[in-house]
């Protein structure tokens, strides 16, 4: 019921989320929450007791939603890089607004979110990796290792 109703909702859009991080951690609690209802609890020598996080990890088998996040992002940015120059999408990820920002500190933008995530994997010269479609989807393969993060 999870992974086929409730998640899709939930990551419907995420692609262009910038995430700070109380946002990625209130996000793992609510997963967490979410799938200790979904098992219930477990009864241990005749006491009912909630489960833990590596037990509701293990039952769902699924990377964090965190994660899934993260990693739709890449995709979008692969597949934004290959467009082509004419395209309206490729104009805006590329063209930068006038003007000056307000005052105290910058708001995270969401190329700054990604290219943070990209150096945390050690991905260098992405402009090039996204170009080659083959090569893009090995690095969001590899963005699993983002689950730590």
């Amino acid at each position: 019921m999870y992974k086929t109703t409730i998640r899709p909702v939930v990551l419907c859009g995420s692609e262009a989320w910038c995430l700070t991080a109380n946002d990625e951690k209130n996000l793992r609690i609510w997963e967490r929450k979410l799938l200790r209802k979904i098992f219930g609890p477990i009864c241990v020598a005749g006491y009912w007791r909630s489960r833990t996080n590596e037990e509701v990890r293990q039952l769902c088998e699924e990377l964090y939603i965190v994660t899934e996040i993260k990693k739709g992002r890449l995709r979008w940015l692969g597949h934004v890089e290959r467009i082509s120059e004419e395209k309206v999408v490729k104009r805006l990820h590329r063209n930068t607004l006038e003007g000056s920002r307000s005052v105290g500190r910058p708001r995270l933008r969401w190329m700054d979110d990604v290219r943070e995530d990209l150096s945390r994997m050690g991905v260098t010269n992405w402009r090039i990796h996204a170009r080659r479609r083959e090569h893009w989807k090995m690095v969001v393969k590899e963005a699993k290792v983002l689950q730590g993060l």
